[in-house]
């Protein structure tokens, strides 16, 4: 086998994987927020005894179990989604490491973990050929 080939095994992995830690990470990490605000709360460095903070933190776990839920849906169904998705979901991320700069550890530190992955994802899913589309047609 070639280097290529064993490169391109290891991209495909790594965008198998990639996605499914992405996918169940952000379920879980929504799921969380959403049965426990106040702990969601802690760790986003905020009080936990505001009502609109809690509502917000509640806010935000459905958004991050929603996006946990696509980024699943999509790569089963639809793998070649994820080259868009994985970018488009590191926006989020990287809104969130900048809302909570300045906070205690480790609120900033896991918003800039998760950007990391969602990077090394997106890479991976645009340098994976098995995801490529240019040979087929718009239909």
């Amino acid at each position: 086998q070639s280097f290529q080939q064993i490169m391109t095994r290891w991209v495909h992995i790594a965008v198998r994987v990639g996605s499914c830690f992405v996918g169940f990470g952000l379920a879980g990490l929504g799921a969380s927020c959403f049965a426990s605000p106040i702990s969601a709360a802690e760790s986003y460095g905020f009080p936990t005894t505001n009502e609109d903070t809690l509502r917000w933190v509640k806010v935000t776990g459905i958004r991050d179990l929603s996006l946990g839920v696509a980024t699943l849906v999509l790569f089963f169904l639809y793998p070649p989604a994820i080259r868009v998705f994985a970018p488009s979901t590191m926006l989020v991320t990287l809104g969130d490491a900048a809302m909570t700069m300045g906070r205690p550890f480790p609120a900033p530190y896991q918003h800039h973990f998760g950007s990391l992955v969602l990077l090394v994802l997106s890479v991976c899913a645009w340098l994976d050929p098995r995801l490529d589309l240019s040979d087929q047609k718009c239909q």
